[in-house]
Parts: structure tokens; C-alpha cells; sequence
């Protein structure tokens, strides 16, 4: 089994393409024609558009071979960041692509998936780092992705590896989800228990405490949702009071 795992370079597995010479000066605007990936669009891990659009007015002959497709990895080959300015094409939305950017598409015996995770890697950062050229503005040749060296194991165990990083990733990005839905509904709780008083002021309307003249509002508001408040554990009640006190800081429970 050890003798099926080889280590070759990315051009041997993978057809590495550079992009067409546009020119700026006949861009058109954003959402006007074809979107085109520039340098710019590159960013870590991602496709990143605001206001860095631009567009070109249709695919003529000449530029077919131009054409991204779903799964292409592209790479940007100048700039501060080079080496870690890769992204892979998700949608079967039509992108044509630049100059100075790299196209990369894997040949039959390689996994397009498993291309992946080599080139979104520390390994691939690192060895840009090396041999990367120019000082002020860093860029990288064709002939440089393409001399990056890989570790290529049989197809099937390729499809195996990158499922399983797949996988991996897919549970990553939930929790990353749960974790954002998570801090949002802590940072709406504190709100509600530590700024808008909600459980103090729903305790003093119960228990018919005089509510502050600046409160008021407040307590007419959480009275018109009636049936709506949700009541808190009676472990968690008990530790808010019922009525508020006036101090330097205004009225406080």
C-alpha cells in the first residue's frame, strides 16, 4: 500500500491556467455582463465582490477557454498576501478569468477535492513564501504552482481523504453558526437583564412596586406583550429584585 503513495508535482496532476489580459479601460460596471476574477477578488479562502465588481459584456470565442467552472480552484499570484489568496469556485454562475490570476483543475488521476486541502494549507503558504519573487509587491509564476509538490495517494483514497476533510469542515462551519447564534442571544439576554431591567420591571408590575417616571415606557411596553413574556425559572427569578432604587447612575434595581 506504501508504494502507491508518490509525491509529484502539481503540474503533473493538475492543469495550472493563467487568466487573459483585459482591458480595465472596457470594464463594465457591476451586474452589467460576465463577472470577471481579478486579483482583487482573491482573498483567504473566499470570493470577495463589494465594490471590487467588474464585468465584461460577453464570452467570445477567444475567451472560452476563460471560463471557471464549478470546483476550480483559483489563485492570485501578486500581492501583500500571496500564498494565501486562494479560493474555490462554488456556484455554476459564469466568471471569466484575469491576468495574474491562477486557474487550477485537476487531471484524471487526481482529485479536484483533495487539490483542495493541499493548496488551502500552511505547506502551500509557507513554500510561496520561498520562492515567491519581488519585495514591495510579492507575486508568484506558473511555473512556481506548478513546481509545488504533493503527496498523491491512489484515487479512491484521495476521495476518501477529502470527504473526510469535508466532513470535518461541514461541522466546523455549524459550530461556527452555533457559536454566532449563541453569542447573539447572550449579548440580547444581557441587554434584556442588565440594561432594559425586563425581569425587574415584570417583578415590580406583579407585585404593584411604583414604577420610575424614566421606566414607565418600558413597562408599558413589556405589559402590552401580556401572555407573550415568557417567565424566567423561579432559581433565576429569585435572584432579581422587585422595585429600583435612584442613584448617581439614574434608577437602578
Amino acid at each position: 500500500m506504501g508504494g502507491e503513495w508518490k509525491e509529484c508535482k502539481l503540474g503533473d496532476i493538475a492543469n495550472v491556467f493563467t487568466g487573459y489580459p483585459f482591458k480595465s479601460a472596457h470594464y463594465l460596471p457591476s451586474g452589467k455582463g460576465i463577472k470577471v476574477i481579478r486579483g482583487e477578488n482573491i482573498s483567504e479562502g473566499y470570493l470577495r465582490w463589494e465594490n471590487k465588481e467588474k464585468c465584461w459584456s460577453n464570452i467570445s470565442p477567444d475567451l472560452t477557454a476563460y471560463l471557471l467552472k464549478k470546483g476550480d480552484i483559483v489563485i492570485g499570484m501578486d500581492g501583500s498576501k500571496v500564498g494565501k489568496n486562494f479560493a474555490i469556485i462554488e456556484t455554476d454562475e459564469s466568471y471569466l478569468l484575469a491576468q495574474r490570476v491562477a486557474r487550477v483543475r485537476a487531471k484524471p488521476q487526481a482529485s479536484q477535492a483533495y487539490l483542495r486541502y493541499h493548496i488551502f494549507s500552511q505547506r502551500f503558504t509557507a513554500y510561496v513564501k520561498q520562492v515567491h519573487t519581488g519585495t514591495s509587491i510579492p507575486h508568484i509564476s506558473k511555473g512556481q504552482i506548478e513546481r509545488f509538490s504533493i503527496i498523491l495517494p491512489p484515487l479512491s483514497e484521495q476521495r476518501r481523504i477529502a470527504h473526510i476533510l469535508g466532513t470535518l469542515d461541514e461541522k466546523i462551519q455549524l459550530n461556527r453558526q452555533m457559536n454566532e447564534t449563541l453569542e447573539a442571544m447572550a449579548q440580547a439576554l444581557f441587554k434584556s437583564w442588565f440594561v432594559d431591567f425586563d425581569p425587574v420591571i415584570d417583578k415590580a408590575l406583579a407585585s404593584g412596586k411604583t414604577i420610575p417616571e424614566p421606566l414607565k415606557e418600558k413597562a408599558a411596553l413589556r405589559q402590552a406583550l401580556g401572555n407573550q413574556r415568557k417567565p424566567l425559572p423561579s432559581k433565576i427569578d429569585s435572584l432579581f429584585p422587585d422595585e429600583f432604587v435612584e442613584s448617581e447612575l439614574g434608577w437602578i434595581p
